[in-house]
């Protein structure tokens, strides 16, 4: 005969309670607070000879123990919530100490290799530009051969990925005002200065990349 499993809901209390929410296990947690502050309250005694402190610190802790320790109707008391609220602290303290090598999975970097933590190896590459705009029909046909025969021997699955980046005209820029300073002729000088300016109106639309 199999047995069926019934899951019953934690809002139902099956257990005996003397009030709402507070039971036979609060209350024999709370006699161990008792017993604790008990001890806690002698020692304050002893150290201070004032009775009047020991006995608020004592009932002062048996009412605070009834407090956090009763349930509310969704079954949770508010030394629950604080269980609770210490583990999320717990795995957001353990998440917030990885290491930038565990975040990024990155075990080594060595010249233009990566190797990863789960045990790949990943090859970084930087290929030049080419502008296949300026190429002619008969070029772009023999690229496209020449770089499909490289390809046809790859016997193992690869992926490529493009990546593309904002144009960075520093260096040409710094040039031409070099160029400009040397130059003597106006003419020269005003085609020079166009040219920087024609530079700057092409970058600025942000569709250009390299």
């Amino acid at each position: 005969m199999s047995k069926k499993m019934i899951k019953i809901p934690s809002q139902i209390r099956l257990k005996t309670e003397f009030f709402e929410g507070y039971g036979i296990e609060e209350l024999v947690k709370t006699i161990i607070v008792l017993c604790i502050a008990v001890v806690i309250g002698y020692i304050i005694y002893l150290f201070t000879k004032i009775t009047l402190i020991s006995t608020f610190f004592v009932i002062g802790s048996v009412v605070i123990a009834v407090i956090f320790l009763t349930k509310n109707r969704n079954n949770f008391s508010m030394a629950d919530n604080i269980k609770n609220m210490r583990g999320v602290i717990l795995i957001k303290l353990k998440q917030q100490a990885k290491t930038l090598n565990e975040f990024l999975n990155i075990k080594n970097i060595e010249e233009s290799y990566l190797t990863t933590l789960d045990g790949q190896v990943i090859l970084f590459m930087k290929v030049i530009p080419i502008n296949t705009d300026l190429f002619s029909e008969e070029e772009l046909e023999n690229k496209m051969d020449s770089m499909s025969i490289e390809f046809s021997n790859e016997q193992y699955p690869y992926t490529i990925l493009v990546i593309p980046r904002k144009v960075d005209i520093a260096d040409f820029i710094n040039e031409q005002q070099e160029l400009k300073r040397k130059l003597q002729d106006d003419v020269t000088i005003q085609i020079v200065e166009k040219r920087i300016i024609y530079t700057h109106e092409l970058v600025a639309d942000k569709n250009e990349v390299e």
